[in-house]
Formats: structure tokens, sequence, C-alpha cells
């Protein structure tokens, strides 16, 4: 559950802007989004999501995001802007942790591979429909190979992957060249 009442005291001015139930849906909406990616990848026994963890970084997203709207003068953001820092504030704090030690590889960079799969290419499967273009798959696979690496072993910043979604959009517009 997101907690505005403890040490987040400087931060109720997000419940005035956004509003609580905002707040709190995107909370059970990440949230199940994580159960469902620890259910699917058969690590229910070895991962857990720390909530208070999970509510942190919900809460420094909104805040950026609320940053972002003072400073440009906007009323809305971007879908690519916000699935940026999500992503961002998720790999920040990495909300889904180990509870035993970890043997296969499969079970290392759990929050990369959640963001990876449930936020970056789910949003840009249903802004770019790749899924129902065959022709897609073998640029859309080389993508999210590159992809999980930068998140997994460069520095990253919410720019530098909301530029990575346009990027993606964008050369979806050329023939490319192998």
């Amino acid at each position: 559950m997101l907690d505005t009442n403890s040490h987040n005291q400087d931060y109720l001015y997000l419940l005035k802007e956004f509003g609580e139930d905002v707040l709190e849906d995107r909370f059970a909406y990440v949230y199940s989004k994580m159960e469902d990616f620890i259910n699917d990848s058969n690590l229910s026994d070895k991962l857990i999501i720390n909530e208070e963890i999970l509510g942190n970084a919900l809460v420094d997203y909104f805040a950026d995001i609320q940053r972002l709207k003072e400073f440009h003068g906007i009323e809305y953001t971007q879908k690519e802007k916000c699935i940026a820092y999500l992503t961002y504030w998720l790999l920040y704090r990495k909300p889904i942790q180990t509870i035993t030690p970890i043997i296969t590889p499969r079970e290392n960079f759990v929050n990369e591979k959640f963001v990876y799969v449930c936020l970056l290419m789910a949003f840009l499967n249903e802004t770019c429909n790749i899924a129902a273009n065959s022709g897609l798959q073998e640029y859309v696979q080389d993508f999210g190979n590159t992809c999980l690496y930068y998140l997994k072993y460069r520095r990253y910043s919410p720019q530098a992957i909301e530029l990575m979604l346009y990027s993606f959009k964008a050369g979806l517009c050329c023939e490319p060249n192998r």
C-alpha cells in the first residue's frame, strides 16, 4: 500500500495534485503486474515484492511527474515520459527482491526483466502493434536484447529511457539495412 502518512509527509502535495485514488490505483496496477511477472516466471518461491520500496518508487515517480508538469506548464504528460520515469524509479528502488540465494541466471536482474517485459515492451506493443507484424520480430528481438542489456549494465536516466522508446517507434518507419 502506498504509505503517505509516515516519513513521506513532504509528499502530501501529491495527494492534492493527483488524488489518493490515482496513487493507490497506480500502486495496485504495478503490484499486480509484478505478481503476474513473478508467477509467470515460476519464481514465486524465490521473489517477493517489498511494498514499502514500491511505494517509495511510486512517490518518487509522481513527484518527478509533478515537477515536470510545473516546469513545462502542462496539464498532462506524454505516455512515453510516464513509462520512462516509472521504469527509472522501479529500477532505482528495486522493489522485487529475492528471498532465497540466487542460483540460476534467470533469477538475476529481476527488476530489469520486469520493466522490460511488463512496461517497455507492453507499451511498445500497444503503441506500435509490433506483435501483429511478423516482419518486425527479428528487429524487436534485437531491440529487446539490447534494451535488456542496457538496463542491466549501463547507466540510465528517465530521459535516456524516453529517448529509447521514441527511437524504437521512429525506427519502425525505416526499412532496416541488414
